[in-house]
C-alpha cells in the first residue's frame, strides 16, 4: 500500500473488493472475536485499552473515503474526529447469562454491516454473563486478514492486569478537510494511479514476451499449466454435498473447546499438523452429519484461506489467497482421512495460480455494481470454509480483566458454514458461523463436530482424552432478519445509531 504526502493511504484492490462486498448479502465480510472475561471492565479502562491499540494499529483510526467513480479505489484516511467512545457500546445479556445467551447477543452484530462514516470496527461489551463479562470485537475484513488480526489483538491485549507503560505512537492527520480534500484529490490523482498500475505490469509482460520468443513451446506449456491451476483454485473439486446445499441470508453460531495437548500428541503420532487434524475432525463431523440426515456420505468442497503476507509487509490489509479441496467425508477411517487431507493441502499450497484472486481484484474492485453482483452470483462457493489461527501460550488481559476464552467468528461469504480455530493457552477454541439453510440441524452438527475430534483422538491412541472435550454450545435463535426486498444488504449508514456531533465538528461525515 502507498502512503501519500497528504496522509491518505491507498486501499489495495483486495481490501477494496472486500469493502464493496459488504454491500451485498453474499459478500458481508465482518469478522469478530468473542472474548470471555473474568469480569466486566470499567469504561475508563476500556477507553484506555482502545486508545493504546489504535495508536499501535493505526488502521483502527482510519475510515474509508469512497470516490464516486468506481474506477478509482477508495482511500484510508485518518479520522480527525476519531474517538474510541464512538465505537463502544454495552449490551445486557439475557438472564441467566449462559454462553448460549451470550451467543444470542453476539449473532446480530456478526450479521450487520458496519457504519462506514467511522473506522470499520466496533467493541461491544456484553454484561450479565454468569461468571464474568464478555467482549465482542468486530471489524470489516477490509481492515486486515487473520494474520494481521493476530497483531491487532497483540496491541489490544495486555500481558497483565496493569498495562506496561510505553510511549504512544503519534497520530498522523490528513493535511486537508477529509471529504472536501478527497473530492479534489481523487480525480486529480486518478490518472496517476491507473498509469502506475499499468507500469507495474510492464516488467512481467516484457519477461513473458522474451520467453515466448526464445522458447515458445515451453511458454505454451507453462500457460496451459497455469490455466489448469486456475481451474483448480477457482473451481470446486467435487459437487456440493446434497445435505449442505441450502443457502439463505440467515445466520447462526456455535462454539466448542478442544484441549490442545492431546491434539499435539495426535499430530506427532499420526503424522500431520494441527491444521490437518482439525480438518480431519471436520471431515468426520460432515460424514456423521450426512448419515444422520439420511444421505450417503459424500466428499465436501472445502475452501481454506492461505497467508501470502511476506516479511516486512504491513499488519493492516489483506494478503491472502485461497485453496479448495475435496474434504474426504466419504472416507470412514480417521487415519486415512488425515492422510488424504495432508496430501491434498500440500499439493494445493503449491498451485501456480494460488495468487489468482489478488491478481483479479484490481479489475473486480472497479466494475459497476450490477456487474459485481452478477459475478458474486455465478462464482462457485464451497460448502464449508475453515481457518486456523495460532494464539499466544498465555492467557492475556483486556482492560484489567483476564481473558479466559477467545472464539473467532469469520464471515460466511456464500458458504454453508465458516469454521475457525484459535489456539490459546492450551485450548483450541472453535467457532462456527453458519447458514441454517445449509446446516438445518445445528444441534446434531455440533455434536458431530465433537465426535469428529473424538475420532481423531481415538485413532491416535488417546481414548482417555475424549472426556476432556468440551460440550458444544449453540445460540438459541431465531435467525436474523433477511435483507430488504430488493435483495441488497441494509445500507451501512444508519444501521447503528450515530452519537450527536461533538462540539466544534460539522456533524455527521459523508462519503465523497
Amino acid at each position: 500500500m502507498k502512503v501519500e504526502r497528504s496522509g491518505i493511504e491507498s486501499m489495495s484492490a483486495v481490501d477494496a473488493l472486500l469493502y464493496r462486498g459488504d454491500e451485498h448479502p453474499r459478500g458481508l465480510s465482518a469478522t469478530g472475536a468473542l472474548c470471555l472475561l473474568d469480569g466486566s471492565p470499567t469504561q475508563a479502562r476500556v477507553m484506555q485499552a482502545l486508545e493504546r491499540a489504535s495508536r499501535a494499529f493505526p488502521r483502527l483510526r482510519q475510515r474509508v473515503i469512497a470516490p464516486s467513480l468506481r474506477v478509482q479505489l477508495p482511500r484510508w484516511v485518518t479520522d480527525p474526529d476519531f474517538d474510541p467512545g464512538d465505537h463502544v457500546r454495552r449490551v445486557d445479556v439475557a438472564r441467566p447469562g449462559t454462553l448460549s445467551d451470550v451467543l444470542d447477543a453476539t449473532l446480530p452484530a456478526l450479521s450487520a454491516p458496519l457504519d462506514d462514516d467511522r473506522p470499520l470496527w466496533e467493541a461491544i461489551l456484553l454484561d450479565g454473563r454468569e461468571g464474568g463479562g464478555a467482549l465482542l470485537f468486530r471489524m470489516s475484513h477490509a481492515v486486515t486478514d487473520g494474520i494481521g488480526a493476530l497483531r491487532l489483538f497483540a496491541a489490544l491485549f495486555d500481558a497483565g492486569p496493569v498495562p506496561q507503560p510505553k510511549r504512544l505512537a503519534p497520530v498522523r492527520l490528513p493535511g486537508h478537510p477529509v471529504v472536501a480534500g478527497m473530492q479534489q484529490h481523487v480525480p486529480r490523482h486518478m490518472p496517476d494511479e491507473l498509469l502506475g498500475e499499468a507500469l507495474r505490469a510492464v516488467p512481467g509482460l516484457v519477461r513473458a514476451a522474451r520467453s515466448a520468443v526464445r522458447n515458445p513451446a515451453s511458454v505454451a506449456l507453462s500457460a496451459g499449466h497455469y490455466v489448469a491451476s486456475m481451474r483448480r483454485v477457482m473451481g470446486l473439486p467435487c459437487p456440493s454435498a446434497p445435505a449442505l446445499d441450502g443457502r439463505s441470508p440467515a445466520r447462526r453460531c456455535a462454539v466448542l473447546e478442544v484441549p490442545l495437548p492431546p491434539l499435539k500428541r495426535a499430530a506427532r503420532r499420526l503424522g500431520g499438523s494441527i491444521n490437518d487434524l482439525c480438518l480431519a475432525a471436520v471431515a468426520g463431523a460432515l460424514r456423521e452429519y450426512q448419515i444422520v440426515m439420511g444421505f450417503v456420505p459424500a466428499d465436501v468442497p472445502l475452501a481454506i484461506p492461505v497467508n501470502l503476507r511476506e516479511r516486512g509487509e504491513s499488519a493492516a490489509g489483506n494478503y491472502i489467497g485461497a485453496i479448495t479441496l475435496a474434504l474426504p467425508a466419504s472416507e470412514a477411517d480417521p487415519a486415512r482421512r488425515l492422510d488424504a487431507i495432508r496430501s491434498a493441502v500440500r499439493a494445493s499450497r503449491g498451485e501456480p495460480a494460488i495468487r489468482v484472486h489478488s491478481r483479479m481484484a484490481p479489475v473486480l474492485a472497479r466494475v459497476p455494481d450490477t456487474v459485481l453482483e452478477r459475478v458474486l452470483k455465478v462464482v462457485p462457493r464451497a460448502d464449508v470454509q475453515v481457518s486456523n489461527l495460532p494464539g499466544p501460550a498465555e492467557r492475556p488481559w483486556f482492560a484489567g480483566r483476564r481473558v479466559s476464552a477467545v472464539f473467532p467468528f469469520g464471515p460466511v461469504p456464500g458458504v454453508g458454514a465458516m469454521i475457525t480455530f484459535f489456539s490459546l493457552a492450551g485450548t483450541c477454541f472453535l467457532a462456527m458461523h453458519f447458514d441454517p439453510a445449509s446446516i438445518a440441524r445445528p444441534e446434531v452438527f455440533a455434536t458431530c463436530l465433537r465426535q469428529g475430534f473424538a475420532a481423531v483422538l481415538m485413532a491416535s491412541g488417546q481414548p482417555g482424552a475424549v472426556g476432556a472435550l468440551g460440550a458444544p454450545v449453540i445460540d438459541h435463535g431465531p435467525s436474523p432478519a433477511p435483507p430488504d426486498a430488493g435483495g441488497r444488504a441494509t445500507p451501512r449508514r444508519g444501521r447503528n445509531p450515530s452519537p450527536p456531533a461533538r462540539p466544534g465538528t460539522a456533524g455527521p461525515r459523508r462519503r465523497a
